[in-house]
Parts: structure tokens; sequence; C-alpha cells
């Protein structure tokens, strides 16, 4: 068996949590096995298994290391980025002190973080993800959310706070 030292076991749980972003965004979290993450690592599941105990808990790992300084949780910060997506994300641009900080932004339909998201990224933000269909997704045909799509449709983790 090889010893490893932490830093190697940081490195290593570090790279895979970057293979999963990669991963995650190209297939799309429900359709990524940790074998696909484990394969484009370069590691064994039993490494992954090491460090994380299932997909859930790696893809809890992963979003725990984005930082989001933007957060849409005031009426008036919902109403600055529908009137004005740009003076919105200088304002999240202070809050953030960082623009190499990741930022992943999170709405109900995925359309508002994306003027959002073009806007942090005009202001010099580097990483700048969203969720591309939000928290509830598109509306059906009967006019209600997380039936076609949305985090909350494909079963992602969240808890009502």
């Amino acid at each position: 068996m090889v010893r490893r030292t932490k830093e190697d076991a940081q490195e290593t749980r570090n790279r895979i949590l970057d293979t999963a972003v990669e991963v995650f965004n190209r297939q799309g979290v429900a359709q990524t096995s940790l074998n696909d993450i484990a394969r484009e690592t370069g590691v064994t599941r039993g490494a992954i298994y090491w460090h994380f105990a299932n997909k859930v808990d790696l893809f809890n790992a992963m979003i725990e290391r984005l930082v989001c300084p933007l957060l849409i949780n005031s009426p008036e910060r919902e109403a600055q980025l529908t009137a004005d997506p740009p003076a919105c994300a200088a304002a999240g641009a202070a809050e953030a002190g960082d623009k190499a900080r990741p930022v992943l932004l999170i709405c109900r339909s995925g359309k508002r973080t994306l003027d959002a998201g073009a806007a942090l990224h005009a202001t010099g933000f580097a990483e700048v993800a969203h969720v591309v269909h939000g928290f509830e997704g598109d509306l059906d045909d009967a006019f209600k959310r997380s039936t076609v799509n949305g985090w909350r449709h494909d079963g992602l983790p969240w808890e009502q706070m």
C-alpha cells in the first residue's frame, strides 16, 4: 500500500472536485457516475470513496467550494437585478472583494441568473456559473414548476429552511 501525505490526499481530493465540476457541467449531475469522474480524474473509485461517501457527498463538497457573493435574498436585490443587471453585478463585486472567487448563481427558473452571470463576467469575474434551469425550472403546460426540469426536479440535494 502506498502511503500518502496529507498534502497528497488534499491534492487528490481537489483534483476529484475540479474534475467533478467539469463532468457534471458537461453531462449533468443525474447522468454522471462516480466511475465517470474517477476515469477522468485518473484515480480509482476507491480513491473517490476514500474522500466522499457517495455522489451526493461529492456534489455537496463541490458546492461548498463555490462562494456566491451575490445572493438574491431580498426584494430590493431582486428588483435591482431585474431593473439593472450591471448595477447589481457591481454591488455583488463590491461585496465579494475578490473577483477571482468562483461564483455560482441560482434563481427560480435560471433566467435572471443568466443576465446576472453575464453582468458579473463583464465586471471582471472569471469563474461565473449558473444553474441552467434554476431551482424550480420551466413552467409545464399547466403552468406548474418542478415538473419539467430544475434543481428540485432532478433530485439534487436541497433543504427547506
